[in-house]
């Protein structure tokens, strides 16, 4: 009689459109990770966050890389807990942040009257669902603020889309010391970034992304992902895979916090 199959696991991750490609990359980690849990795992891209949401919601996918509103979203309808929580920069958490060019003449929010906006996704809290609840809570409604809204699909192509002029405004992520001195930003991952871009406002801070098992998973399988997940950082080569694919320095373990502050966002974001 032969030795049992591994339990098959679809890892499920959305690329951002305008980012690099990561699907090699991808399928190097989950095959490390297929060696370190003792499970079959199969990476698959999906195109959009939509398409992650459906495809946790069906079963499709039984690990994911989620953002925190899709997160919260899917777990409140009891599909699936979270394993690990990404840290990046030594902190768990962001500000989201609404960003300009250093040349343009735009100096606060009143002054974005018929501008053109780059936004991230429709449930990105730092990239779209953040800045326009500032601006709403502020009296200024986007749609009669901007000219033009636009997705961009990625961090990066918002950034990119400020500098060329395709936009004027775009919203980000952006990392502060504990004291508020701003750190780093998508704009440092770009090209002439970080000297032609100047940030406008931040808001935090926001939890940042997790990585969630869907509950069809037992404990004893779930803590087994958890183990492998921590040992990431600490191999050299999986680490900088680890940093190329999710952004993330590290992984965290324990109880969920700071999460609050999006709660509300849940059902205002995109059915």
């Amino acid at each position: 009689m032969g030795s049992p199959q591994p339990k098959r696991l679809v890892f499920a991750l959305a690329w951002q459109g305008g980012s690099e490609p990561v699907a090699e990359r991808f399928g190097e980690l989950t095959a490390w990770l297929s060696e370190k849990t003792g499970f079959s795992i199969t990476p698959r891209m999906a195109l959009s966050y939509v398409e992650l949401e459906r495809m946790v919601r069906s079963g499709q996918a039984h690990i994911a890389w989620l953002p925190p509103l899709i997160f919260l979203r899917l777990e409140r309808e009891g599909q699936i807990v979270h394993l690990v929580k990404s840290e990046r920069a030594g902190h768990a958490s962001f500000h989201a942040a609404m960003i300009v060019r250093t040349d343009s003449p735009i100096r606060s929010l009143e002054m974005l009257r018929g501008s053109r906006a780059a936004w991230v996704d429709r449930w990105s809290a730092s990239g779209y669902v953040i800045p326009r609840a500032i601006l709403i809570a502020k009296g200024l409604t986007p749609k009669d603020l901007f000219r033009e809204e636009r997705f961009y699909g990625s961090h990066e192509a918002v950034v990119g889309a400020v500098l060329s002029g395709r936009a004027n405004l775009g919203g980000t992520y952006a990392q502060l010391t504990e004291k508020g001195t701003l750190l780093r930003g998508a704009w440092s991952n770009v090209r002439g970034g970080e000297s032609n871009v100047r940030v406008l406002m931040t808001v935090g801070s926001i939890p940042g992304d997790l990585l969630a098992a869907h509950v069809a998973l037992n404990e004893e399988e779930r803590q087994v992902l958890t183990q492998a997940l921590l040992a990431v950082p600490k191999d050299a080569l999986m680490g900088k895979i680890m940093r190329r694919i999710f952004g993330a320095e590290s992984f965290r373990d324990g109880p969920l916090t700071g999460y609050d502050v999006l709660r509300g966002a849940i059902d205002d974001g995109p059915k």
